[in-house]
């Protein structure tokens, strides 16, 4: 499966109220140190975290594409509450050794939402789910039923409003975009998750599906600033951030990539995402997934130009990461 990022995000001056991103990458709870990636934040302000992960829907855990899996790990019994129990413990908290969830958790190839929000509500995290229209599965040969989802810290982020992204293709992909009220910060924040189409050798696909998304947001964005009622007190809070997360399946040197962080523009008086988006992944970790013949760079967390990376979790030694046993010459 893809590992995931995650996210701090705090204010930072100059700029009226912007927030600093701390970025850290999850691949277990093993003990990892963390390490500066950009500037320290000039004030201290109110924090949050932010992760993206995809999850591996059940149906596309099967021994043919994972050969070197113990069949018991891709079992989604056994997997899906691991998963779920990871989360809960991702972010460290005060006084040390604690352990919480991250206030904003976005999700891909979430298929058993169940599990989730039963885990999740006692932690206070409320689940927003988008489903894919049907379509079988290439791989699989099975009904995709799986789709984006957004967690989110209710007691800390008010829902302010909502927007369902259907790809026109035909691949039935799809991308969720939630208004946020920041109770504690009053600042409101434009979150997005998506999963683009699998095949990175169809560039102009994922490409036209990130076309797609930018209009939505787009669109999104014109319409809060035109209904100030809607964002309420968060509407006189100034610019709103704006965050884009998930599976690219595309590497930096992708058109996907590319535009995002050269040519993305959301042009409202709402946002302050009028340039492209930013991402310091590329800083970050080498691969953010690894299985057999496949060790790529595909998940990001993107964000507008008031976000600045001032620190990363370690990633995991390599050597431990390729400590799985499995067919010859599997990982390379």
């Amino acid at each position: 499966s893809t590992w995931g990022y995650f996210s701090c995000l705090r204010a930072s001056a100059p700029l009226p109220r912007p927030r600093n991103l701390a970025l850290h990458t999850l691949m277990s709870l093993a003990a990892r140190g963390w390490s500066a990636s950009g500037p320290r934040a000039a004030t201290a302000a109110p924090s949050f975290t932010l992760g993206t992960w995809n999850v591996l829907a059940p149906k596309l855990a099967l021994p043919e594409f994972f050969p070197y899996v113990d069949p018991e790990h891709l079992r989604w019994e056994t997997r899906g509450p691991r998963i779920a129990a990871e989360i809960a413990a991702l972010v460290p908290t005060v006084p040390p050794g604690a352990r919480c969830p991250p206030d904003i958790m976005c999700l891909q190839e979430l298929d058993d939402c169940a599990l989730f929000e039963a885990a999740f509500a006692p932690l206070g995290l409320r689940l927003h789910f988008l489903q894919r229209p049907f379509k079988i599965s290439s791989r699989s040969g099975l009904e995709a039923t799986d789709g984006c989802g957004i967690a989110i810290n209710a007691a800390r982020f008010e829902l302010l409003a909502r927007r369902d992204v259907r790809f026109s293709d035909s691949h039935r992909r799809v991308a969720l975009c939630l208004a946020l009220g920041d109770r504690l910060a009053q600042r409101a924040l434009l979150v997005a998750t998506t999963h683009l189409h699998w095949d990175w050798r169809r560039p102009a696909v994922q490409l036209a599906e990130v076309h797609e998304l930018r209009l939505a947001m787009h669109e999104f964005a014109a319409e809060l600033s035109a209904s100030p009622e809607a964002l309420g007190a968060y509407a006189r809070s100034g610019p709103v951030a704006v965050v884009l997360a998930g599976d690219f399946n595309s590497d930096p040197e992708s058109p996907a990539y590319v535009f995002v962080t050269r040519d993305w523009a959301l042009s409202s008086v709402l946002t302050d995402a009028e340039g492209a988006l930013r991402s310091e992944f590329a800083n970050v970790a080498p691969f953010t997934t690894y299985s057999m013949h496949r060790k790529r760079l595909i998940d990001y967390i993107f964000h507008s130009r008031d976000l600045v990376a001032v620190a990363a979790l370690e990633q995991l030694p390599q050597a431990v990461l390729e400590a799985d046993p499995g067919p010859e010459n599997w990982r390379e």
